[in-house]
């Protein structure tokens, strides 16, 4: 019985040295995830404060766009009342008013 102790207790310490390397291994390894863990949510807090920056940027940018709307609707209201008659109009006149020169101006 003794012998047999012996024996168990040598594959036992055998083992035990396995186990201590294995633990040694997982360790360093566990570690190393807890580093990159670690450096993820540092970018994912990153990326969220870019997102939120981008989002209010977006917010701004829509106020912004429905305010220029308006002008938008009425500038293409006026280009669609242009007739051919007013083309012609433009086209006779040879020394056009100050108003009308002012205007093609702003379109060029």
């Amino acid at each position: 019985l003794k012998i047999v102790i012996k024996e168990k207790a040598a594959v036992m310490a055998v083992e035990e040295k396995k186990t201590n390397v294995m633990l040694d291994k997982v360790t360093v390894e566990k570690g190393k995830a807890d580093a990159k863990a670690e450096m993820v949510n540092a970018q994912k807090a990153d990326c969220m404060a870019e997102a939120d920056k981008i989002g209010r940027e977006k917010a701004e940018a829509q106020v912004e766009l429905d305010k220029a709307m308006p002008f938008l609707r009425d500038a293409e209201a006026a280009c669609n009342s242009i007739t051919k008659k007013d083309i012609g109009d433009l086209k006779v006149n040879r020394k056009p008013a100050n108003i009308i020169r002012y205007v093609f101006d702003g379109l060029q």
